[in-house]
């Protein structure tokens, strides 16, 4: 394979990387299906599958392991672009690159220095907000409850949400991790 052809094949690895990024966050905060909410059929398939481990119940059930396995797939995918885009990189590259693709780091004293410019940080405070604003949005996501726009007990109504996408054995500690992921600086 010449030169050429290994940097063509690379920027295609990177326009697909890209493009699963954009359509996964390109809506940042808002989510269709918020990937730290289990849905009812995830649920109902690990059931099915008899995959009762403890990893597989915390998986469902605790928000902090739903926040590590998706930062993980983001960052993945982030490392995976950023090594495809070294692969065709040439000096002078264009800044039309700016702000492509998303990496997650738990706070803002956690992101390196030297990032490049394609790089769009996300912190867990912005995925936890986004999560909070995505349980006060959603409707009609069956077995989970609404909010009535009304509605003035958001406390309340957050924790009855949580409780009920959760569980309640996980409830203190995943009502623990949002309030401790929202007070980060």
């Amino acid at each position: 394979m010449s030169a050429h052809d290994e940097r063509e094949a690379a920027m295609l690895q990177w326009r697909k990387l890209v493009q699963t990024d954009k359509e996964e966050l390109g809506d940042f905060p808002r989510f269709t299906v918020h990937p730290l909410v289990v849905m009812e059929d995830e649920k109902r398939n690990l059931f099915r599958m008899c995959m009762q481990s403890a990893e597989d119940r915390d998986r469902i059930s605790k928000i902090s392991v739903r926040y590590e396995e998706y930062k993980k797939a983001v960052n993945r995918r982030f490392a995976m672009a950023r090594y495809y885009r070294e692969q065709w990189e040439q000096p002078g590259g264009s800044d039309a690159l700016e702000g492509t693709i998303h990496c997650i780091y738990d706070t803002q004293n956690d992101v390196p220095p030297d990032l490049p410019s394609y790089a769009r940080v996300l912190t867990r405070k912005d995925i936890v907000q986004s999560l909070v604003q995505f349980a006060m949005e959603q409707k009609g996501i069956t077995g989970y409850p609404d909010r009535d726009a009304g509605e003035g007990d958001v406390p309340a109504f957050l924790r009855a949400w949580a409780s009920s996408v959760y569980g309640e054995e996980t409830l203190e500690e995943n009502l623990h991790f949002i309030d401790a992921s929202l007070n980060e600086s």
